[in-house]
This record gives structure tokens, sequence and C-alpha cells, in this order.
């Protein structure tokens, strides 16, 4: 069984994934939070390069924010992710 390259199935990184989305890094962020991407095995992936840990990105994480931006807006995405922020 051939191993494929991790790099080659999620490539961008958290920048490269702003500049496609259309929001700012913090919102990016949010947003990625909100949706559970870093948990999403077909979304995220952590790799290794030498001793640093990266976290890369595939399309669908993409689609997945730029369809959330769509239905709710940069705007409530914030709201959203701090008031999940919030200490109860």
């Amino acid at each position: 069984m051939k191993k494929v390259n991790e790099l080659d199935f999620c490539n961008p990184g958290h920048g490269h994934v702003v500049s496609k989305v259309g929001l700012t890094p913090n919102k990016t962020t949010a947003a990625i939070n909100l949706l559970g991407i870093k948990n999403d095995p077909d979304c995220s992936k952590s790799v290794r390069l030498g001793k640093s840990q990266f976290q890369r990105y595939s399309r669908k994480a993409v689609e997945r924010i730029r369809a959330l931006v769509e239905d709710i807006g940069p705007d409530e995405i914030w709201l959203r992710h701090k008031a999940a922020s919030k200490p109860e």
C-alpha cells in the first residue's frame, strides 16, 4: 500500500486559508473553532516537519468556512466564538 504524503492532502496553512476565505486571521481561527475543523481528519492534519508541528487544512476546510461565512456572516462568527470562549 502506497503512503500518501500528508502535505499533498492538507497543504495550506492558516495564512493561506485566511486569504482564501476573506476573513481576518482571528475570524478565520474563530470559524475553524466553531466548525471543529481541527478535529475532522478530512479537513485538517497536524504535520511534523523536523522538530516543528504545523496545522494544515484541506480544500474541504476552506469550503466549510466559506459556507459558514455565507450562512451567518463574519460578525456572527466572531460573536459566537466569543460566547463559546467565555468561562461559565
